[in-house]
């Protein structure tokens, strides 16, 4: 932490620091040391989580945790303005019973209380379709035939001339 010389910045700065601390072990068992660091009404929000409440929280991640091994968060930058931090992470993780080892990319959004300096809101931003759906049988070949069709050059007809009036409709 970066001490300023003003106590309400610094304590802003030492609540974030802790709360990653603990975060980014992604051991089940320390979630609970959160619940200081979060406002009551906290919110969460993720590609497949949407919770209120610090309890309604701590559940969403403890259920997260429980079911993932050898969990391994990196902090790769971290900005912030005022009451809202940005964390670039990258989540390291087996499936449960020695499965594949995995690994997610995001930025988490924190949102401090200005009063309290607790967190009010942690917004987990990642592509869940490229880190997880695409490695799915049938719905990640699904979403790599979009993916292709999308990123497809746009088809140029041969017997359409440049001279068009650009007033008048198209076939």
């Amino acid at each position: 932490m970066t001490h300023t010389g003003d106590p309400h910045h610094d304590r802003l700065e030492d609540v974030i620091d802790r709360y990653l601390a603990v975060w980014r072990t992604g051991d089940a068992d320390r979630l609970a040391d959160l619940a200081d660091l979060m406002d009551r009404d906290m919110r969460y929000r993720g590609p497949f989580h949407d919770a209120t409440g610090r309890e309604a929280v701590v559940a969403v991640w403890r259920s997260v945790f429980e079911r993932i091994d050898h969990v391994h968060i990196d902090i790769r930058a971290r900005a912030r303005d005022d009451l809202v931090t940005l964390v670039l992470w990258t989540l390291r993780f087996r499936t449960s019973r020695g499965g594949v080892p995995r690994l997610l990319e995001g930025v988490a959004e924190l949102r401090q209380n200005g009063d309290s300096g607790l967190i009010e809101a942690h917004f987990d931003h990642w592509d869940a379709a490229g880190q997880v759906y695409e490695d799915l049988s049938l719905l990640g070949w699904m979403i790599r035939l979009a993916r292709r069709r999308i990123g497809r050059q746009p088809r140029v007809d041969s017997d359409v001339s440049d001279d068009r009036d650009p007033d008048e409709p198209h076939p």
